[in-house]
């Protein structure tokens, strides 16, 4: 966020981007919300503020042990972890806000800060993200079933009141027939559950990673893929959206690979004091496409290969259009 939209003033020398993704998740313009069945729609409907002009100011007045309850009543029930709330995490606001331009059209045009930056995934981010209603199905649908529901599910990303195309449909079920981890018994989650990955997380995050180390920028840039599954953790979740931070001394439980904990707590601090987190961890460059793989005792550099012809496929200019990514 704060490399894509700077405050005027220069008030850090350099980032880590911690579990997840560079860019922002899907990020529909703001009058998406309003739509019937919208985040702020609905809202605006269960305290009885409406949508109309003065429907902001009923919400900023409402006591918060009155509009809270009621908000979380607009969370989507978890299936795993934290309930999900039914408004985008950003969206794109009229010219003067603090979102003005999508960020997928920032990223592409290379608008964004030119200054030292960490940055990475989880091998398994969307494993978290999609729930498992798709796991629990009992008997497992037949394939004909499996590609409608998959269908549906990829449709159901796009945004801005897209619609996306019969044929990038296909192409995408094609790609996304043989997951490389199977990580549960359900071809159905772990299909979903890597598209979710590469759509949400490894997707974008290459598509920055493509602009900023572009030798023309001369951007110092350090990729990561975080594959240690936590302990304790189920199985069929992998390497899950924020299991990393477990491993940076933020409060959550204590982890027992204390070796890899400490080598990536290295890692930051060398960078924090001298803005490279060291030798052992080479640059992202244009050329060599080099990512360090963080998982206890294979912590060493490795090509940033994996599902490249899927994540390709997901940053064509068309293809991200036809999700609104750009509007």
């Amino acid at each position: 966020m704060h490399y894509l939209y700077p405050d005027s003033r220069r008030t850090f020398r350099a980032g880590i981007s911690s579990s997840g993704t560079s860019l922002v998740l899907n990020t529909p313009a703001c009058e998406w919300h309003d739509r019937p069945g919208g985040g702020y729609n609905i809202l605006g409907n269960i305290t009885g503020c409406g949508i109309g002009t003065g429907s902001f100011k009923c919400l900023q007045d409402l006591p918060f042990d009155t509009f809270w309850p009621l908000a979380l009543t607009t969370y989507q029930p978890p299936a795993v972890g934290t309930p999900i709330p039914p408004w985008s995490v950003t969206c794109k606001g009229p010219e003067g806000s603090l979102i003005d331009e999508y960020p997928a059209k920032k990223v592409v045009n290379g608008d964004f800060l030119n200054l030292p930056i960490i940055t990475g995934t989880n091998q398994n981010e969307g494993n978290f993200v999609i729930g498992t209603s798709f796991l629990d199905m009992i008997p497992q649908p037949p394939i004909e079933l499996e590609n409608s529901l998959l269908s549906g599910f990829i449709e159901a990303q796009a945004a801005n009141n897209k619609n996306v195309s019969q044929d990038t449909i296909t192409k995408l079920l094609d790609l996304y027939s043989n997951p490389t981890d199977n990580l549960s018994n359900s071809t159905l989650y772990n299909r979903a559950a890597q598209f979710e990955t590469d759509y949400s997380f490894l997707g974008p995050q290459r598509l920055f990673l493509e602009t900023a180390s572009a030798e023309e920028r001369k951007q110092d840039v350090w990729a990561y893929s975080f594959q240690q599954h936590l302990p304790g953790s189920p199985d069929f979740l992998g390497a899950f959206h924020t299991s990393d931070l477990y491993y940076l001394d933020m409060g959550f439980s204590p982890v027992p690979a204390q070796r890899l904990k400490a080598q990536i707590q290295d890692f930051y601090i060398s960078f924090v004091n001298d803005l490279n987190p060291g030798t052992y961890w080479p640059k992202y460059t244009e050329e060599s496409k080099i990512a360090i793989r963080l998982l206890d005792g294979e912590v060493r550099p490795i090509a940033d290969t994996v599902r490249r012809t899927q994540t390709d496929f997901l940053n064509q200019v068309e293809v991200m259009e036809e999700f609104g990514r750009f509007g």
